[in-house]
C-alpha cells in the first residue's frame, strides 16, 4: 500500500495544488520530509517482507533456511 501511494504521490500532490483544493492540501498534505522517511518505511519494512516470503514458499521451513534468513535481517538493520 505504501508501495501504491509512493508511485502515485506526484500525481495526487499535483491534484492538490490547485487552489480549490488549498484548504485539502494544508490540512492533510505530506511535505517531501514526510515522503523521504516513508520511503525509508517502505525499504525496512521490503526486508521483512522479503524473508517471510522467502520461509513462507516452504511448508515446514526448515532451520538450515531460518537462521541464515535472521542472520541476514540482523545484518541489514545493523547496517
Amino acid at each position: 500500500m505504501i508501495d501504491c501511494f509512493l508511485m502515485i504521490q506526484e500525481t495526487t500532490t499535483a491534484l492538490l495544488a490547485k487552489p480549490q483544493n488549498h484548504k485539502i492540501l494544508q490540512e492533510k498534505g505530506m511535505d517531501n520530509m514526510d515522503i523521504v522517511v516513508l520511503g525509508h518505511i517502505c525499504k525496512l519494512l521490503q526486508v521483512f517482507h522479503h524473508t517471510q516470503e522467502l520461509l513462507s514458499s516452504e511448508k515446514t521451513p526448515m532451520f538450515l533456511l531460518v537462521v541464515p534468513a535472521y542472520e541476514l535481517i540482523f545484518q541489514i538493520l545493523r547496517g
